[in-house]
């Protein structure tokens, strides 16, 4: 079986992983890379970022500038319009982030890569917009959605109902989140599963009773 994994548009895996959710990206991929072929979706971190082998996880590296560039030309009119209407209008978040154009070029070119590559299993972290577009691209792959928030809780039930209508499991952090989930999603319940975040227990060892 061959499993890829897309991380958050921001976040870096390879060689550094950066961030919560591209740490839990890593040492995920890197023990399902054990017995099973992983490819790991990212953003390049550098411009000599190049995609990676190692073992049987390929580290594929996307461009993310014109992302970037929408964002940076979003914080730009926030700015000029805080100067003339003296009123702060936080464009990223109430015209961006939640949206299906959210990271537009950067989820398209990892579904394109996944079609490429034709793995069995997709995991997308958090972005229930991505769902479709990894779906149009790859209509007979099956897609788990990690919930690390209560995104899917928060936002619009309609709009997230139907960007949801092709997923096979959601899975949530914590029993607190898949049982949102089931609540305000009924639709949705038998394929809600929690998966409970852990740590390398090779890097945290117990030192003892602590007093």
């Amino acid at each position: 079986m061959k499993i890829a994994i897309i991380s958050q548009p921001t976040d870096g895996i390879y060689p550094t992983a950066r961030g919560s959710i591209g740490i839990w990206t890593r040492e995920i991929s890197t023990r399902i890379g054990e017995s099973q072929d992983v490819v790991v979706f990212s953003k390049k971190q550098s411009v000599k970022d190049r995609n990676v082998q190692v073992g049987r996880i390929e580290y594929v590296k996307q461009w993310v500038h014109f992302d970037l560039f929408i964002t940076r030309i979003l914080g730009l009119v926030r700015r000029i319009l805080r100067v003339l209407l003296r009123q702060d209008i936080n464009l990223f978040y109430r015209y961006y982030y939640y949206e299906w154009y959210y990271y537009l070029f950067y989820i398209t070119l990892s579904a394109l890569g996944i079609r490429q590559r034709k793995p069995e299993w997709v995991v997308i972290h958090n972005f229930s917009q991505f769902v479709p577009i990894v779906k149009f691209f790859n209509p007979g792959i099956k897609i788990a959605i990690v919930m690390h928030c209560d995104w899917l809780i928060e936002l619009n039930e309609s709009v997230v109902s139907k960007r949801l209508q092709d997923i096979d499991i959601i899975f949530g952090v914590s029993n607190y989140i898949t049982q949102g989930v089931k609540d305000k999603l009924p639709q949705f319940k038998s394929r809600c599963h929690t998966l409970l975040n852990g740590c390398n227990s090779n890097a945290f060892k117990p030192v003892g009773n602590i007093e």
